[in-house]
């Protein structure tokens, strides 16, 4: 129940800034993805998929509160991309106390990032302030996932 709920918030939060059929198009990439990912890692399981949905989602959100003060800067996409990168990286390491997959996480995330790009643009005329609600679910979720 809590996967779910985490998955629901991300969702809402991330439908607060775009529009919906954006929003489900992304879920349903990350969702792939965090299924490729899971199962690449041991046996499906669909908990482990919504884990890693919300995960992705959050680690997204988390760099963007985090780098909400250089979002004038000229590189301001390449820092966003690398920081949401170190985030999964360090996500996995977390959950898996490895080297390997947490690099390998890095440039998945890196690459999911730039490659849904286009739907993570803001169609509307006012930016909606950022929330800073991705960083707790991520740590929850992260915490949750130790115990």
């Amino acid at each position: 129940m809590a996967l779910v709920a985490a998955l629901v918030t991300s969702l809402v939060t991330l439908g607060r800034q775009l529009p919906l059929q954006n929003v489900v198009l992304i879920s349903g990439v990350f969702g792939l993805v965090a299924m490729w990912a899971a199962s690449a890692a041991g046996p499906l399981n669909w908990r482990t998929t919504l884990a890693w949905t919300a995960i992705l989602l959050n680690v997204r959100g988390a760099a963007q509160y985090l780098m909400r003060s250089r979002r004038g800067a000229r590189h301001y996409g390449w820092e966003f991309a690398a920081a949401s990168g170190a985030i999964a990286a360090f996500s996995v390491w977390i959950l898996y106390k490895a080297a390997l997959p947490s690099l390998i996480a890095l440039f998945m995330a890196v690459a999911l990032l730039v490659a849904t790009l286009p739907l993570f643009m803001n169609k509307r005329p006012v930016e909606p302030p950022v929330s800073w609600q991705p960083i707790v679910v991520l740590s929850l979720l992260l915490v949750w996932s130790r115990i």
